[in-house]
């Protein structure tokens, strides 16, 4: 299970974001919820992390990954 958590500048979660990860072979991609998280049933690994259509870069995905937008 990997978690992504969207947070704002001011540290409060973001709502109804679109979450995508780039994985080298397939992708993953879900909303967030109240809490700013979404949670995708996969093995960890790494991918592209792209938020609202802006690409955050390469990151390693284990757990859970905290961004800030």
């Amino acid at each position: 299970m990997v978690t992504v958590v969207v947070l704002d500048r001011h540290g409060s979660p973001v709502n109804y974001a679109r979450v995508h990860i780039s994985w080298s072979w397939t992708y993953s991609s879900g909303h967030t919820g109240w809490d700013g998280a979404v949670h995708f049933d996969v093995s960890p690994g790494s991918g592209n992390l792209i938020i609202d259509g802006r690409d955050y870069g390469h990151h390693s995905f284990d757990g859970t990954t905290i961004v800030h937008v």
